[in-house]
């Protein structure tokens, strides 16, 4: 697996029927036929859904409720260094830039290792921005246990190969197309997180 910058991506979901305008009208420039709907970047967000969390019936009920709830959100993806200062830093900076920021989604354990660090360091209190993330490191772990993290969705240890074996023990059983199965995972929240911390 690589290393990389383009493996530290915060995911942030930010509230602005402004920049959905905005989006929408770029996209529909020069384009024949029907005009888009929905921006890129809605539709990220409904497949980063779909693939971690929620089947399509799932999905659809979801849609509904952000709709019948008057919800409109957009989602940004911000590149974060890999040194832990720097990923502090650029946390600090896009969040004191976007007051409207309503959720943070770390998708990588190291960024949402510092997502408490660059809170605090701001001043947030606990649950003034939702905050979901990955794995369970040292300070996510303080994280959840302070309020700054609402959970975290990790793989346990085995799991990632155990489900690659499973799926190919189906393909050459069943003849069930690989990769056709979710990913399994625990959500991590205060009730369990201290069976997941570091010791």
């Amino acid at each position: 697996m690589r290393k990389g910058k383009e493996l530290r991506l915060l995911n942030l979901l930010v509230r602005s029927s402004k920049r959905n305008d905005r989006e929408i009208t770029v996209l529909n420039r020069g384009k024949r036929g029907r005009p888009y709907k929905y921006p890129h970047s809605f539709m990220l967000f409904l497949a980063f859904l779909h693939v971690a969390f929620l089947l399509f019936r799932q999905l659809e009920g979801f849609l509904r409720g952000l709709d019948k709830a008057g919800v409109d959100y957009t989602w940004d993806t911000l590149d974060t260094p890999e040194d832990p200062a720097g990923i502090i830093s650029t946390l600090e900076s896009y969040i004191q830039g976007h007051p409207e920021l309503d959720v943070i989604d770390g998708v990588d354990g190291e960024t949402t290792n510092r997502i408490t660090i660059a809170l605090k360091e701001l001043g947030y209190p606990p649950k003034k921005i939702i905050v979901v993330g990955s794995d369970v490191m040292e300070y996510s772990a303080q994280g959840i246990k302070e309020g700054y993290i609402e959970c975290t969705f990790t793989q346990g240890q085995y799991l990632q190969v155990q489900l690659a074996a499973i799926q190919l023990l189906n393909k050459v059983l069943y003849n069930f197309p690989m990769f056709s199965m979710k990913f399994p995972g625990i959500h991590v929240t205060a009730d369990i997180v201290d069976i997941f911390a570091p010791k």
